[in-house]
């Protein structure tokens, strides 16, 4: 496996000039592959035991996470109305067809829309509030029934996030260090971000990274005349658990590790049995046969008909994709410091299966250089039925009620044409 993880790794490595990655797989409560490629900047060399990589969207299985240890113990009931858990400032308008839950944040089924234009990312730290100001300051619109469709919600997930805050007495950074990354040993892992000391003069900012690990993040990338490019930091504090946590390759082996054994890795615990099962169980899709969403987790279709679950996120420069799949109690982690690593990221958990763990029927003429989107073959379906599916879409994930609706539809748009062979 170790020779063609680096075959697959260093082929796109050099066709899509990243400058970094890094790669975790754990295998029967065990690590059997960790790996670091390339460079992380200012001269220092990728180490999946030290080097942090950006997570972007993965910060979420953090928050859902926690947000699972309130409901094991108690302290939230799944089908809650969420407005009697947060301060009244962070209150949602109730929808006539009914409060938002906690279940809803869990299955993705906020109903809200996604806005991102001015306020998801910052590249100066002078811009950064903390969750509560952001969370007040950018209050989204329902535009649909919770419950109805899943849509990812970077702003529903800081809802959480800030849930949590309010029940617990503590900053959401604080609680995962003491309730999830100490138990796990995750020592490389944080939601803070490594904040100039300048700005940390100028204005209250939430709790910053610590020096240590501020040293040991990864530059951001970006390809500019065939090379990759250090980039400046972007940030993401102001709604952090969605979105700004950073970790190492082998921290994340310990987080499949725990979530794969049932909440325990080695001698810490982050949640029972009946708990971690409920994390790794299906709660919501969209349509019967498409991937949704467990107590906390994506859904994968993978090679071969293998189920995964997980996460995957971005920053501006940074890549990462965590698969797990419980029936092979197999977890597999990746991540890219540069901005064209979106196919190697999107592809890798799929190649690996195909490879490895699918039946032979799907790895039939599959090897590195495949694209993962041929591991999955269409299936038949009769012309009439093609016909009412052909047409024009608008994704559900996009703004309905400002400015930026109107700049934001286009690119949100799709259209499905019929020919002889296939939609």
């Amino acid at each position: 496996m170790g020779a063609f993880i680096d075959g697959v790794v260093e082929s796109r490595k050099s066709r899509d000039h990243l400058a970094g990655v890094t790669v975790a797989v754990v295998k029967d409560g065990r690590i059997i592959t960790l790996k670091g490629y390339g460079t992380a900047g200012n001269g220092q060399k990728v180490q999946a035991d030290k080097t942090l990589f950006r997570l972007g969207g993965i910060s979420q299985s953090f928050t859902w996470t926690g947000l699972m240890q309130l409901v094991e113990s108690g302290h939230i009931p799944l089908d809650a109305p969420i407005n009697r858990l947060l301060p009244p400032e962070l209150a949602m308008p109730t929808a006539p067809t009914g409060p938002l839950l906690v279940r809803h944040l869990l299955a993705r089924t906020s109903g809200l829309e996604s806005t991102s234009f001015g306020h998801t990312i910052r590249t100066t730290a002078q811009g950064i509030t903390d969750l509560g100001t952001y969370l007040q300051r950018y209050r989204p619109k329902p535009v649909r029934p919770a419950g109805q469709f899943a849509v990812p919600s970077p702003y529903a997930a800081a809802l959480a996030g800030a849930i949590l805050s309010h029940v617990t007495g503590r900053n959401v950074a604080s609680y995962m260090e003491e309730q999830i990354f100490v138990p796990l040993g995750m020592t490389h892992t944080s939601l803070r971000e490594p904040f100039p000391q300048s700005a940390r003069e100028s204005h209250v900012l939430p709790p910053a990274m610590n020096d240590i690990l501020a040293n040991m993040l990864s530059q951001g990338f970006a390809v500019q005349n065939g090379r990759p490019v250090p980039q400046d930091f972007d940030y993401r504090s102001h709604y952090g658990p969605a979105a700004s946590a950073s970790a190492t390759a082998l921290d994340m082996a310990r987080f499949m590790l725990a979530h794969l054994n049932d909440g325990a890795y080695e001698d810490g615990r982050i949640l029972q049995a009946h708990t971690a099962k409920m994390m790794r169980t299906h709660l919501f899709s969209n349509a019967p046969g498409m991937p949704g969403t467990t107590h906390g987790f994506r859904e994968y279709n993978l090679p071969g008909g293998i189920q995964g679950i997980g996460e995957e996120g971005s920053t501006l420069f940074f890549r990462a994709k965590m698969v797990m799949v419980p029936d092979l109690d197999l977890g597999i982690f990746i991540a890219t410091n540069t901005s064209s690593g979106t196919d190697l990221v999107s592809s890798f958990a799929d190649l690996l299966v195909a490879r490895y763990f699918a039946p032979e029927s799907a790895t039939a003429n599959h090897d590195a250089s495949t694209d993962a989107a041929t591991t999955s073959r269409p299936r038949p379906v009769t012309k009439a039925d093609a016909r009412k599916m052909a047409g024009y879409y608008l994704s559900l994930d996009r703004p309905f009620t400002l400015v930026e609706a109107l700049f934001r539809a286009p690119a949100a748009s799709y259209r499905l044409s019929l020919d002889d062979q296939a939609i």
